[in-house]
């Protein structure tokens, strides 16, 4: 009866510990979105922790494919930039570059923002719809932990 107590309270101190870690990681982790206005493309960071090495890649059948935007070094919670591109996209055709390297109708192609946290931490969002003036995209989902 005695072990069963025990074994007890250190399953709800586990779990108890699992959820201040999963509170502590909301609290610092970046949360990114993507819009197109005026032929920019604007990434704005709404989360509440920094993002580090963002970037938008773009795969098809497991091969990564040739991305034309830059990785971003950082974005501070609440900054909104503008998301260079390599020089392969004219600015007034962000929309139609979107729609055709990331997705289009090509539903094999998969489209995803990478980036880290302050505590080195992978995240990724999968972009959706390129349709609308908001992109739309996934929360951000926990790729790796850095295990320092």
């Amino acid at each position: 009866k005695m072990q069963k107590s025990i074994a007890k309270q250190v399953e709800e101190q586990v779990r108890q510990t699992k959820e201040l870690v999963h509170q502590r990681r909301l609290g610092i982790m970046p949360y990114l979105t993507i819009e197109i206005l005026d032929g920019k493309l604007l990434l704005t960071n709404i989360g509440n922790g920094l993002a580090l090495n963002v970037e938008i890649k773009s795969s098809k059948n497991n091969e990564l494919l040739q991305s034309p935007f830059e990785k971003i070094p950082k974005i501070l919670p609440k900054e909104k930039i503008e998301i260079p591109t390599n020089g392969n996209i004219i600015r007034q055709d962000v929309r139609n570059s979107l729609t055709n390297i990331y997705g289009g109708e090509d539903r094999k192609q998969i489209n995803k923002i990478y980036f880290y946290d302050l505590e080195g931490n992978l995240y990724e969002e999968n972009l959706k719809d390129f349709s609308g003036k908001t992109v739309r995209h996934s929360f951000p989902k926990l790729i790796s932990e850095d295990k320092e």
